[in-house]
């Protein structure tokens, strides 16, 4: 599997566009609910956006704050997140190396457990529920929050972080 950043091109962000349609609870809940809301957010100096595949996952990498945080997301458009760890793992410890971050948190839908366990397998650590904090199609469901600290790496991705 290839990764790389991701790369603003008209084809890519159309493309783009239509992957997170197919995503409506993402949309809804980052707030990319319009074209120009993407393009804002992907243009942000603030939020690094990983290709995964290419095309079939993205990693984002929102409201980065260098030498303390981040939020990340892992959006898997052809719904396989299986397989993707690896690369996974090398855009986890490029962000840490790029940034200097202290810690990466994910936030995981309850109805997401397949995505819990990855983010277990990448080394991220269960912090608590956010109780009905996010909207998704059949409502509002908890939301579970794992977080990843620098210290927390695994040793190969430590190394090159």
């Amino acid at each position: 599997m290839t990764w790389g950043p991701l790369i603003l091109t008209r084809e890519r962000v159309a493309l783009l566009w239509a992957q997170v349609q197919s995503l409506p609870a993402i949309q809804a809940y980052l707030g990319w609910d319009t074209p120009d809301a993407l393009w804002l957010a992907l243009t942000s100096p603030r939020n690094l956006f990983y290709d995964v595949g290419p095309g079939t996952a993205l990693v984002a990498v929102l409201d980065v704050r260098p030498g303390l945080d981040a939020t990340v997301y892992f959006l898997g458009f052809d719904q396989h997140l299986r397989g993707k760890e690896p690369s996974f793992r090398d855009v986890l410890a490029a962000v840490f190396s790029l940034t200097q971050l202290r810690r990466m948190t994910v936030h995981v839908p309850a109805s997401l457990p397949v995505l819990a366990r990855l983010c277990h397998r990448l080394g991220f650590q269960w912090e608590g529920v956010l109780r009905k904090g996010w909207q998704g199609n059949d409502g509002f469901e908890d939301v579970h929050v794992h977080g990843l600290l620098r210290e927390d790496l695994p040793a190969e991705l430590a190394a090159a972080a």
